[in-house]
């Protein structure tokens, strides 16, 4: 057993779950992580200020901040610079080791199937789960939607796995993703800084020692030439920051395509 979930945890007493977190601390390697649908850093739970991540208590919670901001840019209902400063929110009120260590999802259970979310749109699927595996947090694919499961509510989001009809391809392209964040253990302790581009795209940057990946995501339907004025850099170091530069300064990002590079300085 590598750690315990709990389930609602706005339903357990702060000192409950500090109990529960001293007796897993007596063993090494073990993780609390807790059902929060908010941003944990200030939530308010039957009229008390609850103290999830001030020490003593979860270690990481479930990231459903994070599932909205990926369907909401997706969908066209976020801006890039919305989304940018909702992440950048999250990154400063969460510890280093929350923000990196977060149980992400793009569906779960309790929530509709994220295609269905996504209007049924195939492409904005695959970027969903190109940013779910590439942000920092423990991607948490939930199982289906790798295999275009559709879904809406409980218990419409749980039938039963496709193991005939599975789309191949798509299970391949999950697999694939899957397979280069495990071989990049590095990015999980990381910096990490996000930016965007102008009206049209978002971006993030990890960096250590003397290795970088880039990730930038065009979220319109047109494609769209870089220029140094679109790339809103803020946050990012100066030295990084030219290299961006460099590197995307009149390249075209086609319509909904991300791009991921590595070791651009």
């Amino acid at each position: 057993m590598d750690g315990w979930r709990l389930d609602v945890a706005d339903e357990l007493p702060d000192d409950f779950i500090a109990g529960i977190r001293r007796t897993l601390d007596r063993y090494p390697d073990k993780v609390l992580i807790g059902e929060v649908w908010e941003d944990a850093s200030h939530k308010l739970a039957y009229g008390m200020r609850r103290h999830y991540l001030e020490g003593g208590g979860l270690q990481a919670v479930m990231n459903y901040p994070l599932r909205r901001l990926i369907i909401h840019v997706l969908n066209g209902t976020l801006t890039p610079a919305e989304w940018w400063r909702e992440l950048m929110t999250l990154k400063e009120n969460y510890p280093a080791t929350t923000f990196r260590f977060n149980f992400n999802n793009i569906g779960s259970h309790d929530t509709p199937r994220i295609l269905t979310m996504l209007a049924e749109d195939r492409q904005r699927l695959r970027l969903a789960v190109q940013l779910l595996l590439t942000l920092p947090g423990v991607p948490c694919l939930y199982y289906g939607d790798e295999a275009l499961m559709m879904g809406g509510k409980d218990p419409d989001n749980r039938a039963f796995y496709p193991w005939q009809d599975a789309d191949q391809a798509q299970v391949q392209f999950v697999a694939d993703w899957a397979n280069w964040r495990q071989r990049h253990p590095w990015l999980n302790t990381a910096h990490f800084v996000p930016f965007y581009l102008a009206d049209y795209g978002i971006g993030y940057l990890y960096w250590q020692a003397d290795q970088t990946v880039m990730v930038i995501v065009n979220v319109t339907t047109e494609p769209r030439t870089m220029t140094s004025h679109d790339l809103k850099l803020s946050g990012v170091p100066i030295k990084l920051a030219q290299a961006i530069q460099r590197c995307l300064v009149t390249q075209t990002l086609g319509g909904e395509q991300l791009r991921l590079i590595e070791n651009f300085t």
